[in-house]
């Protein structure tokens, strides 16, 4: 069908094309001209000093395994490890703020379902037990558009490069989609 067609194509593209849809891996590595917010992101994970420091903004990035080289010199393959709390969105209590860097990052403690109907799409559902905000991890990329319970609604900046949106406590649903 035409859908499949389309859902097929974006699935295939690789490098900046992609970078609007998903950050679909960590990699970029020797792509010009990266999207400055995706590849502080990505710096900053690789300046870790060890793969256990890298889980906390690789968790914020829904990076769901990093490969690693094995320790033996000897051997070629690469050691995968899972990385706990990731998570494609996360909501954080308004009481600590929206943090402007990675500095000092910690995991998502809230993790949240999203759901992407399609590649131009997310879809977040929760039930906030505080006033928060729901930070997703996307590139924060001009295009992107973000409703909240059905009324647009202007995007915040977590970490200086994901998309974040105020939430009050209780029931809420995140819609965001991509119309260049």
């Amino acid at each position: 069908t035409l859908e499949e067609s389309y859902l097929d194509i974006k699935h295939r593209l690789h490098g900046l094309s992609f970078i609007p849809y998903r950050l679909a891996a960590a990699g970029g590595d020797g792509e010009p001209l990266a999207p400055a917010g995706a590849q502080a992101a990505l710096d900053y994970a690789r300046s870790r000093p060890s793969s256990e420091a890298a889980m906390a903004p690789l968790a914020w990035m829904d990076v769901r395994t990093l490969l690693r080289p094995d320790p033996d010199p000897r051997v070629t393959l690469w050691d995968p490890i899972a990385v706990p709390n990731a998570a494609g969105a996360a909501f954080l209590p308004a009481a600590g703020g929206l943090p402007d860097s990675w500095q000092g990052v910690s995991r998502p403690r809230h993790p949240l379902e999203s759901r992407m109907p399609r590649p131009d799409a997310i879809e977040v559902k929760g039930v906030a037990d505080s006033d928060g905000f729901v930070v997703l991890s996307r590139s924060d990329y001009p295009g992107w558009r973000f409703w909240l319970d059905g009324k647009s609604a202007p995007p915040l900046r977590a970490f200086g490069s994901f998309p974040a949106l105020s939430i009050p406590n209780g029931p809420f649903a995140v819609r965001a989609r991509y119309r260049p």
